[in-house]
């Protein structure tokens, strides 16, 4: 049984006053010689193309008077989702 393995651990007070005071340690790509595994040379795809995404239209609002549910049908199925 996994109970409690869904439930975040939260960090204590004492642990994070502690974590100021440890030393940050940072690492170069040839610190941990990776050399040619990053980058362009690395990467193992290639960028064809690059385009502008579509902004995103407005909306629309609907007052609900009783009718609510048969609006949202029809529209699920005027996009074939029903």
């Amino acid at each position: 049984m996994t109970a409690g393995v869904v439930e975040p651990r939260y960090a204590s007070f004492k642990g994070i006053m502690a974590a100021k005071s440890k030393p940050l340690e940072i690492l170069s790509v040839a610190d941990l010689s990776l050399g040619d595994q990053t980058g362009p040379l690395g990467a193992r795809q290639e960028i064809i193309d690059v385009e502008i995404a579509e902004s995103r239209a407005a909306g629309e609002k609907y007052v609900d008077e009783g009718d609510g549910a048969e609006r949202i049908v029809g529209f699920l199925e005027s996009i074939k989702v029903l």
